[in-house]
């Protein structure tokens, strides 16, 4: 039995952020291997086809068995066997019914009572007629099941496969998540760090600023750069807001 090919990828490439903090960091990002898991699975054929099987193979094992046909007078359908499990394999119950009902009347036709009639000469020659039907349709049938479980197994193999697939997405995205929230949390610690240097700064500045204004005791007079009169300063203005003391 033939059968088709599902392959399921199992893992991408890393996210985009992991990557970009990596190209500024300057170091190199290796790309992540990937691979697939490829599940068989098995297909029906062509409903023809499979009955030109059942049909094609008990007719071989016809042409096996009348040259021997002598030497297996007990056991004359031993090559029918083969052709009975074969179209059950291949094609299932119906076309394995089939090959056994085919089977049986090729036998009586060819092999078993007057050669050329579809009779029976006596009851001893219709016993294996009988026994071949029931236990080559028992066959069938057991064949037909084992073929089906097979084909339910390779497609729960299939969606388990798709599924391990899907889960596996989520995690690789769950990852990029966490690496991009990694990322940004390391940058807002970097500006918070900068800020805080920043208002340590200006709190320096404003100290020092204040250390100058509190040391001017006296008044002085302000000149422009031709010596001409612009204001008169004293301690009081330069405590008052327009100088921005406090």
């Amino acid at each position: 039995m033939t059968s088709g090919e599902i392959a399921v990828p199992e893992k991408r490439s890393a996210g985009n952020m992991t990557r970009s903090a990596d190209a500024r960091s300057g170091s190199a990002v290796p790309p992540n291997a990937s691979f697939a898991v490829v599940v068989p699975v098995p297909h029906e054929r062509p409903i023809a086809v499979r009955y030109a099987v059942a049909v094609g193979a008990t007719l071989l094992a016809l042409a096996a068995t009348l040259p021997i046909a002598p030497y297996l007078q007990r056991v004359i359908f031993v090559l029918f066997w083969p052709a009975v499990i074969s179209a059950a394999w291949f094609g299932g119950v119906g076309p394995a019914i089939l090959a056994s009902v085919l089977s049986v009347l090729l036998a009586d036709y060819f092999l078993i009572g007057p050669h050329g009639q579809l009779t029976v000469a006596s009851p001893e020659d219709l016993v294996p007629l009988l026994v071949f039907l029931f236990a080559s349709t028992a066959i069938a049938l057991l064949t037909n099941a084992t073929r089906s479980a097979r084909l339910k197994a390779a497609q729960a193999a299939t969606q388990n496969a798709e599924l391990a697939h899907e889960l596996e997405l989520q995690a690789t995205e769950l990852e990029e998540q966490l690496e991009e929230s990694q990322v940004l949390s390391e940058e807002l610690e970097q500006s918070t760090e900068e800020l805080a240097d920043r208002t340590a700064a200006a709190e320096a500045a404003e100290t020092f600023t204040k250390g100058i204004l509190d040391s001017i005791a006296h008044p002085f007079v302000v000149y422009d750069a031709d010596w001409r009169y612009v204001e008169h300063i004293s301690y009081t203005n330069l405590r008052s807001s327009r100088y921005g003391a406090v």
